[in-house]
């Protein structure tokens, strides 16, 4: 809400909003891998110090590493659940 507040853009805010559905499945799967719930904070963690020392050159890159990482995570989480269904 208050990434939102801030923006003060009505199209950003929108399409968080369509971001964020798509998010909880990612959440969902987060919680069942405690170490990876731990990267994710700890990235999270890395991204906000960035931004608030208006440190650019490591704020700008450190989201695309979390959203790497995730995405990888959640490939290699639907690759499990594929093998295991089989």
């Amino acid at each position: 809400a208050a990434i939102d507040e801030a923006a003060a853009n009505i199209y950003l805010r929108q399409a968080l909003k369509n971001l964020r559905v798509h998010l909880v499945r990612i959440r969902r799967l987060a919680r069942d891998n405690p170490a990876r719930l731990l990267a994710a904070a700890t990235e999270h963690a890395g991204i906000a110090g960035a931004i608030a020392r208006g440190d650019s050159q490591l704020a700008a890159p450190a989201p695309l590493l979390h959203l790497h990482n995730s995405l990888e995570h959640l490939k290699s989480t639907q690759q499990s659940s594929e093998r295991t269904a089989s």
